[in-house]
Protein backbone atom coordinates (compact mmCIF):
# COMPACT_ATOMS: atom_id res chain seq x y z
CA UNK A 1 0.00 0.00 0.00
CA UNK A 2 0.89 3.52 -1.12
CA UNK A 3 1.70 5.85 1.93
CA UNK A 4 -0.47 8.57 2.38
CA UNK A 5 0.80 12.00 3.61
CA UNK A 6 -1.59 15.41 4.56
CA UNK A 7 -1.16 18.42 2.03
CA UNK A 8 -2.45 21.32 2.91
CA UNK A 9 -3.92 23.25 -0.36
CA UNK A 10 -3.32 26.67 -1.85
CA UNK A 11 -6.69 28.83 -3.09
CA UNK A 12 -5.35 28.09 -5.96
CA UNK A 13 -5.48 24.57 -5.45
CA UNK A 14 -8.85 24.21 -4.96
CA UNK A 15 -9.79 22.44 -8.46
CA UNK A 16 -9.17 18.99 -6.72
CA UNK A 17 -11.80 19.61 -4.22
CA UNK A 18 -14.11 21.14 -6.83
CA UNK A 19 -13.37 17.83 -8.89
CA UNK A 20 -14.79 15.90 -5.98
CA UNK A 21 -18.00 17.88 -5.55
CA UNK A 22 -18.64 17.44 -8.88
CA UNK A 23 -18.00 13.81 -9.24
CA UNK A 24 -21.74 11.49 -8.39
CA UNK A 25 -19.37 8.74 -7.73
CA UNK A 26 -17.75 9.90 -5.28
CA UNK A 27 -20.40 12.12 -3.47
CA UNK A 28 -23.14 9.66 -3.71
CA UNK A 29 -23.10 8.82 -0.17
CA UNK A 30 -24.62 12.44 0.25
CA UNK A 31 -27.45 12.34 -2.32
CA UNK A 32 -30.42 12.22 0.76
CA UNK A 33 -29.20 15.57 1.50
CA UNK A 34 -28.12 17.02 -2.02
CA UNK A 35 -30.52 15.43 -4.39
CA UNK A 36 -30.13 14.04 -7.05
CA UNK A 37 -26.90 12.93 -6.71
CA UNK A 38 -25.28 14.66 -3.85
CA UNK A 39 -23.06 16.84 -5.61
CA UNK A 40 -22.02 20.48 -4.19
CA UNK A 41 -21.96 23.09 -6.24
CA UNK A 42 -18.08 25.04 -5.37
CA UNK A 43 -17.67 27.80 -8.30
CA UNK A 44 -14.17 29.41 -8.33
CA UNK A 45 -15.59 32.72 -6.99
CA UNK A 46 -16.29 31.16 -3.62
CA UNK A 47 -12.38 29.60 -3.25
CA UNK A 48 -11.66 33.04 -1.49
CA UNK A 49 -14.36 33.09 1.38
CA UNK A 50 -13.41 29.29 1.81
CA UNK A 51 -10.26 29.33 1.96
CA UNK A 52 -9.97 31.85 4.59
CA UNK A 53 -12.24 30.03 6.96
CA UNK A 54 -11.09 27.04 6.18
CA UNK A 55 -7.06 27.11 6.11
CA UNK A 56 -4.75 28.04 8.94
CA UNK A 57 -7.80 28.01 11.66
CA UNK A 58 -6.91 25.09 13.72
CA UNK A 59 -7.69 23.57 16.07
CA UNK A 60 -11.71 25.10 14.88
CA UNK A 61 -11.33 24.05 11.39
CA UNK A 62 -9.04 22.09 9.64
CA UNK A 63 -9.13 20.63 6.04
CA UNK A 64 -6.12 18.76 4.16
CA UNK A 65 -5.63 17.02 1.16
CA UNK A 66 -4.50 13.31 0.83
CA UNK A 67 -1.55 13.28 -1.29
CA UNK A 68 0.07 9.90 -2.04
CA UNK A 69 3.52 9.89 -1.65
CA UNK A 70 4.76 8.23 -4.51
CA UNK A 71 3.74 10.38 -6.86
CA UNK A 72 2.32 13.76 -5.25
CA UNK A 73 -1.05 12.26 -6.46
CA UNK A 74 -4.07 14.02 -5.14
CA UNK A 75 -6.62 10.92 -3.59
CA UNK A 76 -8.99 12.79 -1.41
CA UNK A 77 -9.49 15.33 1.60
CA UNK A 78 -10.04 14.97 5.21
CA UNK A 79 -11.28 18.08 7.62
CA UNK A 80 -12.69 18.37 10.88
CA UNK A 81 -13.96 21.50 12.83
CA UNK A 82 -15.66 22.29 15.90
CA UNK A 83 -19.42 22.49 16.54
CA UNK A 84 -19.97 24.63 19.53
CA UNK A 85 -23.87 22.84 19.53
CA UNK A 86 -22.37 19.80 20.47
CA UNK A 87 -18.72 21.03 22.23
CA UNK A 88 -17.25 18.54 19.85
CA UNK A 89 -15.51 18.07 16.82
CA UNK A 90 -17.18 16.85 13.73
CA UNK A 91 -14.40 15.04 11.39
CA UNK A 92 -14.88 13.96 7.62
CA UNK A 93 -13.09 11.19 5.54
CA UNK A 94 -13.87 11.49 1.44
CA UNK A 95 -11.47 9.09 -0.69
CA UNK A 96 -12.19 9.64 -4.59
CA UNK A 97 -13.88 7.42 -6.14
CA UNK A 98 -11.65 5.86 -8.49
CA UNK A 99 -8.86 5.42 -5.56
CA UNK A 100 -11.52 3.62 -3.07
CA UNK A 101 -10.16 -0.56 -2.21
CA UNK A 102 -6.41 0.52 -1.77
CA UNK A 103 -6.69 0.63 1.77
CA UNK A 104 -5.73 4.51 1.82
CA UNK A 105 -8.73 4.79 4.68
CA UNK A 106 -7.20 3.60 7.25
CA UNK A 107 -4.02 5.64 6.41
CA UNK A 108 -6.05 8.54 6.55
CA UNK A 109 -8.19 7.92 9.86
CA UNK A 110 -4.42 7.50 11.40
CA UNK A 111 -3.41 10.64 9.75
CA UNK A 112 -6.23 12.90 11.17
CA UNK A 113 -6.53 11.63 14.27
CA UNK A 114 -3.20 12.13 15.04
CA UNK A 115 -3.53 15.58 13.82
CA UNK A 116 -6.61 16.27 15.13
CA UNK A 117 -5.42 14.83 18.84
CA UNK A 118 -1.62 14.80 18.80
CA UNK A 119 -0.86 17.74 17.40
CA UNK A 120 -4.16 20.14 18.60
CA UNK A 121 -5.32 18.67 21.65
CA UNK A 122 -8.79 17.79 20.40
CA UNK A 123 -10.59 15.99 23.51
CA UNK A 124 -13.26 14.10 21.44
CA UNK A 125 -14.10 13.77 17.55
CA UNK A 126 -17.19 12.56 16.51
CA UNK A 127 -18.50 10.85 12.72
CA UNK A 128 -21.43 9.20 11.57
CA UNK A 129 -22.45 7.23 8.45
CA UNK A 130 -24.14 4.54 7.02
CA UNK A 131 -24.62 1.31 9.02
CA UNK A 132 -24.34 -0.53 5.70
CA UNK A 133 -20.30 0.52 5.67
CA UNK A 134 -19.30 -2.36 7.86
CA UNK A 135 -15.63 -2.02 6.76
CA UNK A 136 -15.79 2.00 8.22
CA UNK A 137 -17.45 0.91 11.33
CA UNK A 138 -15.11 -1.68 12.01
CA UNK A 139 -11.87 0.87 10.95
CA UNK A 140 -13.50 3.37 13.85
CA UNK A 141 -13.52 0.68 16.37
CA UNK A 142 -10.37 -0.38 16.03
CA UNK A 143 -9.47 3.22 16.44
CA UNK A 144 -10.78 2.85 19.44
CA UNK A 145 -14.34 5.00 18.68
CA UNK A 146 -17.62 3.37 20.25
CA UNK A 147 -20.73 3.47 19.01
CA UNK A 148 -23.11 6.48 20.69
CA UNK A 149 -26.40 6.15 18.48
CA UNK A 150 -28.40 5.14 15.78
CA UNK A 151 -30.73 7.15 13.82
CA UNK A 152 -32.53 6.75 9.94
CA UNK A 153 -29.91 4.21 8.88
CA UNK A 154 -26.56 6.35 10.28
CA UNK A 155 -24.76 5.57 13.11
CA UNK A 156 -22.97 7.79 15.26
CA UNK A 157 -19.20 7.25 17.00
CA UNK A 158 -17.14 9.18 19.07
CA UNK A 159 -13.80 9.18 20.02
CA UNK A 160 -12.32 10.46 22.96
CA UNK A 161 -8.72 11.62 23.58
CA UNK A 162 -8.41 9.48 26.28
CA UNK A 163 -9.48 6.38 24.17
CA UNK A 164 -7.19 7.24 21.60
CA UNK A 165 -4.12 7.53 23.66
CA UNK A 166 -4.69 4.08 25.40
CA UNK A 167 -4.55 3.23 21.97
CA UNK A 168 -0.64 3.43 21.38
CA UNK A 169 1.47 2.85 23.97
CA UNK A 170 3.66 6.06 24.58
CA UNK A 171 7.14 5.33 23.38
CA UNK A 172 8.14 4.96 27.93
CA UNK A 173 5.39 2.10 27.97
CA UNK A 174 6.76 0.78 24.26
CA UNK A 175 10.30 0.56 25.38
CA UNK A 176 9.97 -0.58 28.72
CA UNK A 177 12.25 -3.39 29.57
CA UNK A 178 12.85 -4.21 26.20
CA UNK A 179 16.10 -4.91 24.40
CA UNK A 180 15.84 -6.86 21.32
CA UNK A 181 13.37 -5.73 18.51
CA UNK A 182 12.59 -8.63 15.53
CA UNK A 183 12.02 -7.60 12.18
CA UNK A 184 10.01 -9.50 9.48
CA UNK A 185 11.79 -8.47 6.04
CA UNK A 186 8.88 -8.50 3.40
CA UNK A 187 6.41 -5.66 3.46
CA UNK A 188 8.06 -4.35 6.43
CA UNK A 189 11.42 -3.44 5.89
CA UNK A 190 11.52 -4.99 2.74
CA UNK A 191 9.37 -3.50 -0.20
CA UNK A 192 8.62 -6.48 -2.47
CA UNK A 193 5.80 -4.61 -4.51
CA UNK A 194 7.97 -5.02 -8.31
CA UNK A 195 8.71 -9.11 -7.48
CA UNK A 196 4.38 -9.45 -6.42
CA UNK A 197 3.55 -7.65 -10.06
CA UNK A 198 6.46 -10.01 -11.80
CA UNK A 199 4.88 -13.11 -10.72
CA UNK A 200 1.29 -11.82 -11.24
CA UNK A 201 1.93 -10.94 -14.84
CA UNK A 202 3.60 -14.55 -15.42
CA UNK A 203 0.83 -16.64 -13.50
CA UNK A 204 -1.87 -14.84 -15.58
CA UNK A 205 0.38 -15.29 -19.47
CA UNK A 206 -1.28 -17.14 -21.70
CA UNK A 207 -5.27 -16.63 -19.65
CA UNK A 208 -8.21 -14.27 -20.18
CA UNK A 209 -7.41 -12.89 -16.90
CA UNK A 210 -6.27 -9.54 -17.14
CA UNK A 211 -3.87 -7.99 -14.36
CA UNK A 212 -6.62 -5.20 -13.52
CA UNK A 213 -9.15 -8.20 -13.22
CA UNK A 214 -6.63 -10.09 -10.89
CA UNK A 215 -5.66 -7.27 -8.69
CA UNK A 216 -9.18 -6.41 -7.80
CA UNK A 217 -9.84 -9.83 -6.55
CA UNK A 218 -6.99 -9.47 -4.69
CA UNK A 219 -8.47 -6.42 -3.03
CA UNK A 220 -11.66 -8.05 -2.07
CA UNK A 221 -10.03 -10.92 -0.50
CA UNK A 222 -7.72 -8.39 1.28
CA UNK A 223 -9.95 -7.34 3.74
CA UNK A 224 -11.15 -10.91 5.18
CA UNK A 225 -7.56 -13.30 4.06
CA UNK A 226 -4.09 -11.84 5.67
CA UNK A 227 -2.41 -13.72 2.22
CA UNK A 228 -4.72 -12.70 -0.62
CA UNK A 229 -2.56 -13.98 -3.02
CA UNK A 230 -3.45 -17.23 -2.34
CA UNK A 231 -6.73 -16.71 -2.51
CA UNK A 232 -7.15 -15.16 -5.04
CA UNK A 233 -4.52 -17.84 -7.43
CA UNK A 234 -7.75 -20.76 -5.74
CA UNK A 235 -10.18 -18.53 -7.27
CA UNK A 236 -8.78 -18.41 -10.65
CA UNK A 237 -6.85 -21.80 -10.65
CA UNK A 238 -3.58 -19.99 -11.40
CA UNK A 239 -0.39 -22.09 -10.55
CA UNK A 240 2.29 -19.96 -8.36
CA UNK A 241 4.64 -18.47 -10.74
CA UNK A 242 8.74 -18.14 -9.89
CA UNK A 243 9.87 -15.02 -7.20
CA UNK A 244 12.01 -12.70 -8.66
CA UNK A 245 14.35 -12.18 -5.99
CA UNK A 246 16.13 -9.34 -7.72
CA UNK A 247 13.38 -7.07 -8.10
CA UNK A 248 12.82 -6.56 -4.22
CA UNK A 249 14.66 -4.01 -2.34
CA UNK A 250 14.81 -2.16 0.75
CA UNK A 251 12.08 0.75 1.29
CA UNK A 252 13.78 4.24 1.96
CA UNK A 253 13.28 4.54 5.54
CA UNK A 254 14.65 0.65 6.28
CA UNK A 255 18.15 1.63 7.03
CA UNK A 256 18.34 5.18 8.84
CA UNK A 257 15.40 3.84 11.32
CA UNK A 258 17.75 0.94 12.08
CA UNK A 259 20.27 2.97 12.80
CA UNK A 260 18.46 5.17 14.62
CA UNK A 261 17.27 1.76 16.71
CA UNK A 262 21.36 0.75 17.43
CA UNK A 263 22.47 4.52 18.33
CA UNK A 264 19.54 4.26 21.02
CA UNK A 265 20.89 1.15 22.38
CA UNK A 266 18.22 -1.51 20.92
CA UNK A 267 19.80 -5.10 19.59
CA UNK A 268 18.10 -6.03 16.38
CA UNK A 269 16.96 -9.00 14.91
CA UNK A 270 15.08 -10.48 12.08
CA UNK A 271 12.21 -13.07 12.21
CA UNK A 272 11.01 -13.72 8.52
CA UNK A 273 9.89 -16.36 5.96
CA UNK A 274 13.01 -16.11 3.08
CA UNK A 275 14.14 -18.04 0.12
CA UNK A 276 17.54 -19.53 0.77
CA UNK A 277 20.28 -16.80 0.46
CA UNK A 278 18.71 -13.94 3.21
CA UNK A 279 22.55 -13.29 4.74
CA UNK A 280 23.70 -12.50 1.23
CA UNK A 281 20.50 -10.45 0.29
CA UNK A 282 20.90 -8.50 3.64
CA UNK A 283 24.51 -8.00 2.86
CA UNK A 284 23.72 -6.52 -0.63
CA UNK A 285 20.93 -4.34 0.76
CA UNK A 286 23.35 -2.85 3.59
CA UNK A 287 21.26 -4.12 6.18
CA UNK A 288 23.02 -7.47 7.51
CA UNK A 289 25.62 -4.88 9.81
CA UNK A 290 22.13 -3.99 11.84
CA UNK A 291 21.15 -7.31 13.05
CA UNK A 292 22.96 -9.83 15.41
CA UNK A 293 20.30 -12.76 14.54
CA UNK A 294 19.17 -13.92 11.32
CA UNK A 295 15.87 -16.20 12.18
CA UNK A 296 14.99 -17.89 8.61
CA UNK A 297 12.61 -19.65 7.67
CA UNK A 298 15.31 -21.73 4.37
CA UNK A 299 18.52 -21.79 6.42
CA UNK A 300 15.72 -23.10 10.02
CA UNK A 301 13.30 -25.82 8.06
CA UNK A 302 10.19 -23.83 10.16
CA UNK A 303 8.34 -21.10 9.02
CA UNK A 304 5.96 -18.34 10.62
CA UNK A 305 3.43 -18.77 12.45
CA UNK A 306 5.01 -21.93 13.86
CA UNK A 307 6.49 -20.39 16.93
CA UNK A 308 9.93 -22.51 16.58
CA UNK A 309 11.38 -19.77 14.53
CA UNK A 310 10.63 -17.63 17.32
CA UNK A 311 11.57 -19.31 19.96
CA UNK A 312 14.96 -20.05 18.17
CA UNK A 313 15.37 -16.32 17.91
CA UNK A 314 15.39 -15.73 21.17
CA UNK A 315 17.06 -18.55 22.23
CA UNK A 316 20.27 -17.51 19.80
CA UNK A 317 19.42 -13.47 21.31
CA UNK A 318 19.52 -14.93 24.86
CA UNK A 319 16.54 -13.02 25.75
CA UNK A 320 13.03 -13.81 26.95
CA UNK A 321 9.62 -12.96 25.58
CA UNK A 322 8.97 -10.10 27.68
CA UNK A 323 12.21 -8.67 26.87
CA UNK A 324 11.35 -8.45 22.62
CA UNK A 325 9.63 -7.09 20.34
CA UNK A 326 8.13 -8.26 17.14
CA UNK A 327 7.38 -5.86 14.08
CA UNK A 328 5.65 -7.27 11.22
CA UNK A 329 2.81 -6.49 8.35
CA UNK A 330 1.00 -9.80 8.47
CA UNK A 331 -1.00 -10.29 11.57
CA UNK A 332 -1.30 -14.18 11.43
CA UNK A 333 2.35 -14.72 10.83
CA UNK A 334 4.08 -12.05 13.19
CA UNK A 335 1.64 -10.53 15.45
CA UNK A 336 -0.13 -13.64 16.83
CA UNK A 337 2.74 -15.79 17.42
CA UNK A 338 4.49 -13.53 18.89
CA UNK A 339 1.92 -12.35 21.34
CA UNK A 340 1.25 -16.26 21.95
CA UNK A 341 4.81 -16.46 23.12
CA UNK A 342 4.79 -12.70 25.33
CA UNK A 343 6.22 -10.73 23.17
CA UNK A 344 5.09 -7.15 22.16
CA UNK A 345 4.06 -6.40 18.96
CA UNK A 346 3.54 -3.71 16.51
CA UNK A 347 2.12 -4.30 12.93
CA UNK A 348 2.73 -2.12 10.26
CA UNK A 349 0.17 -1.10 7.34
CA UNK A 350 2.39 -2.07 4.33
CA UNK A 351 2.09 -4.32 1.67
CA UNK A 352 -1.28 -6.15 0.93
CA UNK A 353 -1.79 -7.63 4.35
CA UNK A 354 -2.42 -3.83 5.19
CA UNK A 355 -6.49 -3.90 4.62
CA UNK A 356 -6.78 -7.51 6.46
CA UNK A 357 -8.66 -6.51 9.42
CA UNK A 358 -7.79 -9.24 12.68
CA UNK A 359 -10.45 -11.67 13.24
CA UNK A 360 -8.87 -13.16 16.72
CA UNK A 361 -7.47 -11.64 19.33
CA UNK A 362 -4.38 -12.49 19.73
CA UNK A 363 -4.04 -11.09 16.02
CA UNK A 364 -4.11 -7.37 17.42
CA UNK A 365 -1.10 -5.65 17.54
CA UNK A 366 0.36 -3.81 20.70
CA UNK A 367 0.25 -0.61 18.37
CA UNK A 368 -0.11 -0.01 14.64
CA UNK A 369 2.11 2.25 12.67
CA UNK A 370 2.34 3.46 8.85
CA UNK A 371 5.83 3.50 8.51
CA UNK A 372 9.02 2.69 10.40
CA UNK A 373 9.86 6.39 11.25
CA UNK A 374 6.73 6.27 13.60
CA UNK A 375 8.81 3.11 15.54
CA UNK A 376 11.13 5.23 16.61
CA UNK A 377 8.74 7.72 17.70
CA UNK A 378 7.53 5.18 20.07
CA UNK A 379 10.42 3.37 20.98
CA UNK A 380 13.17 6.12 21.45
CA UNK A 381 11.80 9.34 23.99
CA UNK A 382 12.22 12.74 22.24
CA UNK A 383 12.43 11.39 18.62
CA UNK A 384 8.20 11.17 18.28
Amino acid sequence: MERLTLYIPRQGELGFYQSMLSDPDTMSYNAPWWPPDGCIPFPREQWEAWHSRWIGQEPTRFFAYLRRESDGQFVGYESFHFMPEENQWDMSILICASKRGKGYGRQALSLLLDRAIRVNGIPCLHNMFELSRQAALQLHRQAGFREIGEETGLVHLLLTKEAYEQRLPSSTDAASGLTWIFFDLGSTLIDESEAELQRIREMLAGTAISLETYLQKRRKFAASSPAPDKAAMKFFGLKKAPWHSELVHPFPDALPVLQALRQAGFHLGVIANQQPGTVDRLRAWKLLSCFEVISASSELGFAKPDPQIFRRALQQANCSPREALMVGDRPDNDVAPANKLGMKTIRILRGVAASYRPKRAEEQADAVIQNLDALVGLLVPGKD
